[in-house]
């Protein structure tokens, strides 16, 4: 059964005239901007039992759902008030705002006014643990909150005031965790202390050097990303002008990394399914010749719906690891396989515009011979590509979807691109199969996907997974 919201209710239901926007009150939106002081308030609580007397409700079902609606009232204002606390900006939070009210509205009661109490006594607030690399969400919360709530949160999906999408799980964890908060908060202190630095150069120039030429709209594109030579100037006071118009342009034009920042450090998440950067097949199509042509040099042909290599049929397209190996293995002395392992790196490359192949590519210590190691090694290294634009430190993978699926699996890593790339090696989490159309596979814990099977690397241990930048990886 589709309900009514509780404005189509109000709407449809009250005998006589409905007074302006009088919904809204008892939705919970906007209700600071349309909220009068000199109105008593026993006034409207009165106007709210008539209007509850009014109501002709004659179907059981939808009267509770408009009692817990009326319930969940105050959610809008807490919510509202600890997004805005944690950095988003106020053009978004309102609706985000909104949309957690309305995803909770089934929650037991017990369970919401546990909600209601946590975002009212930041004192108390969970710390996101960052000495530990693996675990569930619920276990995080232990019996501070009802881990079902959390996760209806946790599958909200919107946009932020840039339109960049705001994914499963960001908006859940920074209500829920004290050290998180939205991104971009780095950029904005920054941004603030630039323009602070820049009046009080302009300030100082005015006192002692003159207006002439202060304030150009022509500096920060003159200079903007040189190096200022003090040498050069016949004052500090020119020189400091300078330099602040230009660490201001700089600041400004400062990419936002991550979506969410933990402890002040850019923190990306991302849900079960997930791309790591461009979609696969957004790269696959541009470079269809280039793979054919790839795959022929590795004595590879697309047979079907799969892979002949020497005569032999490797069934399923995203075999893809098999049929190199098999190719590879084929190669009779170690010139042979030098220059396939050429090929190979120029594939990935190409097809797969993995533009850190070769910086990465001996460390991720590749093994040709082991299709365990060629699919590992291919998601590792998309996923350092991906760290390596982003610039974010810190990375969480969850099995949470949009469908439905998952039950608050999560891994943690953080560090450098490649630091990051060896942890999620020992971890839990899994990347898509590759194949010939997909050198850019997607990660999470879905039974389909190809799992991770170190060996040089205890994976017993979970809580500390730090790894030595120079350290090689080996496969079974």
């Amino acid at each position: 059964m589709k309900y009514k919201s509780l404005q189509q209710v109000y709407g449809e239901s009250v005998r006589g005239n409905v007074p302006p926007r009088r919904h809204l009150r008892m939705l919970g939106e906007e209700v600071e901007e349309t909220s009068n002081d000199d109105v008593d308030i026993s006034e409207i609580k009165d106007e709210i039992r008539q209007a509850i007397d009014s109501l002709s409700l004659d179907d059981a079902k939808e009267a509770r759902k408009l009692l817990a609606q009326i319930y969940n009232f105050p959610t809008y204002k807490h919510v509202k008030r600890k997004l805005g606390d944690k950095g988003y900006n106020k053009l978004i939070f309102k609706k985000f705002s909104s949309d957690v009210q309305r995803l909770i509205e089934d929650i037991p009661p017990g369970s919401r006014d546990q909600f209601l109490a946590y975002l009212q006594s930041p004192e108390n607030e969970l710390v996101f643990p960052k000495n530990k690399s693996t675990g569930k969400l619920s276990d995080l919360l232990g019996d501070r909150l009802d881990y079902k709530l959390v996760d209806y949160i946790m599958r909200h999906t919107g946009q932020d005031e840039g339109g960049r999408g705001v994914g499963m799980g960001e908006l859940a964890l920074a209500l829920i965790f004290k050290n998180l908060g939205a991104g971009g908060q780095k950029k904005k202190t920054n941004v603030a202390a630039a323009e602070k630095a820049k009046d009080e150069a302009v300030a100082e120039f005015q006192a002692n050097v003159g207006r002439t030429g202060y304030g150009r709209d022509t500096v920060k594109e003159r200079i903007a990303g040189s190096n200022l030579d003090k040498s050069k100037y016949d004052n500090d006071y020119t020189y400091n002008l300078d330099k602040a118009y230009n660490d201001l342009f700089i600041a400004t034009g400062e990419k936002v990394k991550g979506d969410l920042e933990i402890d002040g450090e850019e923190f990306e998440i991302k849900g079960e399914g997930a791309t790591l950067g461009a979609r696969p097949n957004d790269i696959s199509d541009k470079h269809k010749g280039d793979t054919k042509n790839s795959l022929a040099k590795m004595g590879i042909e697309e047979k079907g719906k799969g892979y002949l290599v020497q005569g032999q049929q490797i069934p399923g397209l995203n075999n893809l690891p098999e049929a190199i190996s098999t190719a590879y293995n084929f190669s009779e002395d170690k010139n042979a396989k030098n220059a396939f392992e050429n090929v190979f790196k120029d594939f990935l490359k190409v097809s797969g515009e993995l533009g850190s192949t070769d910086r990465y590519y001996n460390q991720l210590n590749f093994d040709l011979s082991n299709p365990a190691s060629i699919q590992n090694g291919i998601g590792l290294l998309n996923f350092i590509d991906y760290a390596e634009k982003e610039g974010f430190k810190h990375f969480m993978t969850h099995d949470v979807g949009a469908k439905g699926v998952g039950d608050g699996r999560y891994v943690y890593v953080s560090g450098s691109p490649i630091q990051m790339a060896k942890k999620l090696l020992v971890s839990p989490a899994k990347f898509e199969k590759v194949s010939r159309s997909n050198l850019r596979p997607r990660i999470g814990f879905g039974g389909t996907y190809a799992g991770m099977t170190p060996t040089s690397v205890n994976v017993g241990e979970t809580e500390d997974t730090s790894v030595d930048e120079e350290e090689e990886i080996e496969y079974y």
